[in-house]
């Protein structure tokens, strides 16, 4: 039923977008009656499926002077700031969509989100236990506070918590995101066997408005082969995470370890100039391509490095350590023709 709901509403949405004729405001909003009812009546759950490119076309239009599509128009720029990991902005925003509609569940659990990727987690345990006060059986805030709660009480409490009765009922796409917070809970306990498990069911689970990204189920899978000692499942899982893509900056150091543990050094050092060209001013980063230059000894480009690393950080042990050994080495040994 959601499925053909959100059908028809996009259909509908596209088509009041495309209808000419519209007409604008003094301050150059677009209204359209048609559309501004829609978006009043849009659920979140089917918000949260829009694609970025169509929410922003939306956004466009603007909505009409009632408090209700204020309201609306204040939630969905709040989630369009969310999606682009501009946390404070969306908080702000979704502030003033609560301040207009404070019976809104929907708002109450994406300030949450926002909250909790800004590091504010009693905050955002607040605002999930709001949403649930409003709507007792909306399960995506039920999911946002266990994740909340693995952050600060710990993988015990908020296993117990997925596990009591009468919590609201699982929706089917929100099993694949269940399953990842199952599998980040036993990976803190140390069962990377339990992890695992729930990491594949996440894999073919659903998760369509809980944000969660496949590589980032695919990072986790890498790090519990790793406590496995599954170095080479664990480099498979890091590369399917990464796919080519080296701004994803956080999974490329276990990559660099992985690669170096294998032997291939010149995979490693490939990954290590990536990590490098994003960190050029970070002397704590560019240590794994000085190590790389070592591994392929390539001295002069070694020293290069370690001269580098020592001009951003001058108290460095490690550049500095590693440029007196290739001194050392590169020194004239007597009786050899250098």
């Amino acid at each position: 039923m959601r499925v053909a709901s959100l059908l028809i509403t996009s259909a509908l949405l596209t088509t009041v977008l495309a209808v000419p004729g519209r007409h604008a405001s003094g301050d150059g909003h677009i209204y359209g009656p048609a559309i501004q009812q829609t978006l009043n009546d849009l659920p979140i759950r089917e918000a949260l499926q829009l694609s970025p490119e169509f929410l922003n076309s939306v956004l466009e239009v603007g909505g009409d002077a009632s408090r209700g599509s204020r309201a609306k128009f204040a939630l969905l720029k709040g989630l369009n700031e969310f999606r682009k990991q501009d946390y404070k902005l969306a908080i702000e925003t979704l502030t003033l969509a609560i301040d207009l509609s404070p019976g809104d569940a929907g708002a109450y659990w994406l300030r949450a989100r926002a909250f909790g990727e800004d590091g504010q987690q009693t905050r955002a345990k607040e605002d999930c236990r709001k949403a649930l006060e409003i709507d007792e059986d909306f399960r995506p805030a039920f999911l946002t506070l266990a994740a909340a709660t693995l952050d600060t009480d710990g993988a015990d409490e908020m296993l117990l918590m997925l596990s009591q009765p009468g919590s609201p009922e699982t929706d089917q796409n929100e099993v694949g995101y269940e399953s990842y917070l199952k599998a980040l809970a036993y990976l803190k306990k140390s069962q990377p066997e339990l992890a695992v498990k729930y990491l594949e069911a996440a894999l073919h689970g659903s998760w369509s408005y809980m944000s969660l990204r496949t590589d980032q189920v695919y990072f986790a899978k890498a790090v519990a082969h790793v406590q496995l000692g599954e170095d080479e499942k664990a480099l498979q899982s890091t590369q399917r995470a990464v796919e080519g893509d080296f701004s994803k900056q956080s999974y490329l150091p276990l990559m660099w370890r992985l690669q170096r543990k294998r032997g291939d050094y010149l995979a490693a050092f490939y990954t290590a100039n990536q990590i490098s060209a994003f960190n050029k001013n970070n002397a704590t980063k560019r240590l794994m391509l000085l190590q790389s230059l070592i591994d392929l000894k390539q001295f002069s480009l070694a020293e290069d490095e370690a001269t580098a690393i020592l001009s951003i950080d001058p108290e460095s042990k490690a550049a500095e350590q590693a440029l007196a050994h290739l001194h050392f080495a590169r020194k004239p040994t007597p009786g050899k023709i250098q």
